[in-house]
This record gives structure tokens, C-alpha cells and sequence, in this order.
């Protein structure tokens, strides 16, 4: 059996430790354009890092710990026939960047897909996505859909669950 690599695996110390996390809700924001495309849209959270706990300057309160959190911008455009071109391929942001056609989109939003939901053994997550902006580009993506710049604010919070308060059973 091949090895994947040789080099040495990283230790928890160099990279922090990966926590475990469920899916509570993730769902989908849904735009219409100007130009009658819809795109769908949301976050999603990949991964959850413990950091170790917090340094004396950042901590507000003893015990807070850094946490780090890898999300991944997910887009799916649909355009009407008369819209489509040449298919493309999957376009760097800088060649995107280079080729706007049209600044600032009008849109509307047609479904709101909520606050994204995690949970840890320990705390809840909720991951809130808005569109500010959508550019067009002159390109076009791997399904001959128009390619679009969407410019998104993602705002990442976290709580502490409450603890589980046990039931006294009487004896």
C-alpha cells in the first residue's frame, strides 16, 4: 500500500486540537438578480480548532480559550438560456476582479436560509451569511452560467451550552 506522504504527522501542539462537531441546521440563501439569475449561497463550517487557552491580554475573564474555525463559502448559480455562454472553468478571484461587467447587482433576497447551526460537546455555533454585493464578470463557469463575484459578510458565534441540570431521584 502507497503512503499518501512521508513527512512526519503533525503533533496536536503545532496545530491545536481538532474538535468534533454536529450539524444542527444549514440551509441555503436564495437570490434573484437583475438580470434573473438566482444564486444559492451559504457557509459552511469545516473545521473547529482549540487553541489552548487564551493569553492574559485577550482574556477577558480567566479560563476563555482560542478558538479557531474554517469556513467555506458555498455558490450555485442558475441562469435563464439566453444568459449562458461558452462553458468555462473555475476562474482565481483575480481573473474574476479583472473582468467585471457590471458593479452592484440589484438583488432580492427569496428565501432566507437562517443561522447555520453547530454544536460541540461544549458550545453552540451559529454562522449568520449576508450578501452585500454581487459583480458580474464576463466569464462564465464549468455549466455555461454567468460567473459572479458575491461579496458576503460572515459573522461567526459561538456560546457556551448550558449545562444539563440532573433530575434528584428520591430514595
Amino acid at each position: 500500500m502507497n503512503q499518501l506522504s512521508k513527512s512526519k504527522k503533525a503533533s496536536e501542539k503545532d496545530y491545536g486540537k481538532l474538535v468534533d462537531f454536529d450539524v444542527i441546521r444549514e440551509d441555503w440563501h436564495v437570490y434573484e438578480l437583475e438580470d434573473n439569475s438566482i444564486i444559492r449561497t451559504k457557509n459552511v463550517l469545516m473545521t473547529v480548532i482549540d487553541e489552548g487557552p487564551a493569553d492574559e491580554k485577550e482574556a477577558g475573564a480567566p479560563g476563555l480559550r482560542k478558538i479557531g474555525f474554517g469556513v467555506k463559502l458555498l455558490n450555485v448559480v442558475h441562469s435563464p438560456k439566453h444568459l449562458r455562454g461558452r462553458k468555462g472553468k473555475v476562474w482565481s478571484t483575480s481573473e474574476l476582479e479583472k473582468s467585471i461587467v457590471k458593479h452592484n447587482l440589484k438583488f432580492r433576497q427569496i428565501k432566507d436560509g437562517g443561522k447555520a447551526k453547530y454544536e460541540t460537546k461544549k458550545m453552540e455555533i451559529i454562522v449568520l451569511t449576508r450578501v452585500n454585493q454581487v459583480d458580474k464578470t464576463s466569464k462564465f463557469d464549468q455549466n455555461r452560467n454567468p460567473a459572479y463575484i458575491v461579496r458576503i459578510e460572515s459573522q461567526i458565534l459561538m456560546a457556551e451550552k448550558p449545562e444539563k441540570k440532573q433530575k434528584k431521584t428520591k430514595t
